[in-house]
Formats: C-alpha cells, structure tokens, sequence
C-alpha cells in the first residue's frame, strides 16, 4: 500500500455557486457541488454550494525517502496552487465558509511540519483547519478509502 497526503480546501455558500465562486476567484475547481446535488449514494442530498480544490502526492511518486517528505511537499504544492488567487478569497466574504485540510494514509505516523509560507495561506484562506490522520497496519485493506464524508474522493 502507498502512502499519501492530500490538501484540499472547499469553499461553501448558500449564496454563491460555484461557478460565481470561480468567476470571482478566476479559477476553476477540481470539482464542484450545489444545491440539491446528491451526496454519494448516501440519499441525501447536499444544502449548500461547494467549490474545492486539492492537492494529493503519493510516495511511489517521491524520488527520496517518501514518507518524511510527503506532507512539506504537499503542502507545497497546495500553497503554490493556492496563492495567486489567495487575496480574492477575502473578496468573497461573509457570503463562504472556507475549509482547509491536511488528510494523509501511512502506514506509520508521520511528524508533521508546517512551513511557515504554508501557515501564511492558511492565514489568507482563514475559515478552519483540520488535520485528518489514517493510519494502517498491513493487516488493513483500505482500497477505496475516504476521508471526506460527503465527498468522493478518487
């Protein structure tokens, strides 16, 4: 099994769609929802608009010593993808809630370093943080997995 990490943010609002969302912030998401989308094959189905985005690295994509590296990276790449549109995030306003988080699968805890210019995005961002461990043992089967309830993540 591989390791990984992944940060997404999801920007919410009963107000907005998402495509004014991404008209506002002059980019597309990944994906998107909106009212009275389904939520997976839950029944239910979702009361608010969702714009997100994500960026995931897996260990058998790191050249070196994946594991101690994978989350600075991550959040890297997340902070590259995030800052040139971070300043239109405030723009939008009390009208979204954003949602930040750090999720990773390993198979032993990992430590878990923040960079300073990562914890500036987040600061930009603003709205909440969440870091959501999973950690396996080999007699775990996690084909599938996800941490995001409501989301389908690939």
């Amino acid at each position: 099994m591989v390791d990984r990490a992944t940060v997404w943010l999801a920007i919410d609002s009963v107000e907005l769609t998402a495509a004014e969302i991404s008209k506002a912030l002059g980019i597309f998401p990944d994906k998107e929802w909106n009212t009275g989308d389904a939520i997976g094959r839950t029944g239910r189905v979702r009361d608010e608009n969702t714009w997100y985005i994500e960026e995931t690295l897996t260990s058998d994509q790191c050249e070196e010593s994946a594991n101690a590296n994978l989350i600075p990276r991550v959040t890297e790449m997340f902070s590259n993808r995030v800052r040139p549109f971070l300043d239109r995030i405030a723009t939008l306003g009390s009208s979204v809630e954003c949602y930040t988080v750090l999720s990773f699968l390993a198979h032993e805890a990992p430590g878990i370093e923040l960079s300073h210019s990562f914890l500036e995005v987040l600061a930009g961002i603003g709205g909440t943080f969440q870091i959501d461990p999973t950690i396996y043992g080999p007699e775990d089967e996690m084909e599938g997995w996800s941490t995001l309830d409501g989301f389908e993540v690939s």
